[in-house]
């Protein structure tokens, strides 16, 4: 629910609460979908304890694959690190040789 009063400094547009509800709309509607798709894979379950066997090895292999995912992107963000401190050596390494020869 929002409130509104008349006074000039707690205006609210109409704009503005057309766009916070079309937000509020399309943040209900992806809320809805997921729980759409949870009921499909889990059933009416709400927490892991309420799952059978099957829905808990599920569970496990949805967490096992984040989980290599998340670990995946890790590295790759570590190597990327890595790759652009090596650059930025080479630079300065670069630069300090230019610097030692003129002198």
């Amino acid at each position: 629910m929002v409130k509104a009063s008349a006074s000039k400094n707690s205006e609210v547009m109409e704009d503005v609460l057309r766009v916070i509800g079309e937000y509020v709309n399309n943040e209900s509607k992806k809320g809805i979908e997921v729980d759409i798709i949870e009921d499909e894979h889990f059933g009416n379950c709400r927490g892991y304890d309420q799952l059978n066997e099957s829905g808990k090895h599920k569970a496990k292999a949805v967490v096992a694959k984040y989980v290599k995912q998340v670990n995946k992107d890790k590295s790759i963000n570590l190597i990327i690190e890595k790759k652009r401190l090596m650059t930025q050596l080479r630079k300065h390494l670069m630069n300090l040789n230019k610097t030692v020869s003129r002198k």
